[in-house]
């Protein structure tokens, strides 16, 4: 008996027409349809009741999101540093180019 198989008292019966991409795409991470249903509504389950991050961990949703607020502030300082090295390397470019015609 396999983690997913239990008495028949204790299951119902879960249908559902799904698109033929989504069959493939499921497909290629299990052989048989029942597991990845099954740990598709247990994951679904779990974020309904907030018990899982969107990561898939149990955290605190709070902390979710100020993790998310601290990545964002540290994507848009790297941003910041990236385009200062672009201007950087654009006036180089210039004085190499000035440079060259003298």
């Amino acid at each position: 008996m396999t983690p997913y198989m239990a008495p028949e008292e204790y299951k119902i019966r879960v249908t559902a027409r799904i698109s033929k991409d989504l069959d493939t795409r499921i497909h290629r991470f299990y052989n048989n349809m029942a597991p990845a249903i099954i740990e598709t509504l247990e994951l679904l389950a779990a974020s309904k009741e907030s018990t899982l991050s969107p990561n898939g961990t149990n955290e605190n949703t709070q902390d979710t999101n100020k993790d998310t607020d601290e990545m964002m502030a540290q994507l848009v300082d790297k941003n910041k540093t990236i385009g200062d090295k672009e201007k950087v390397i654009g006036d180089l470019e210039a004085v190499l180019k000035f440079k060259s015609i003298l």
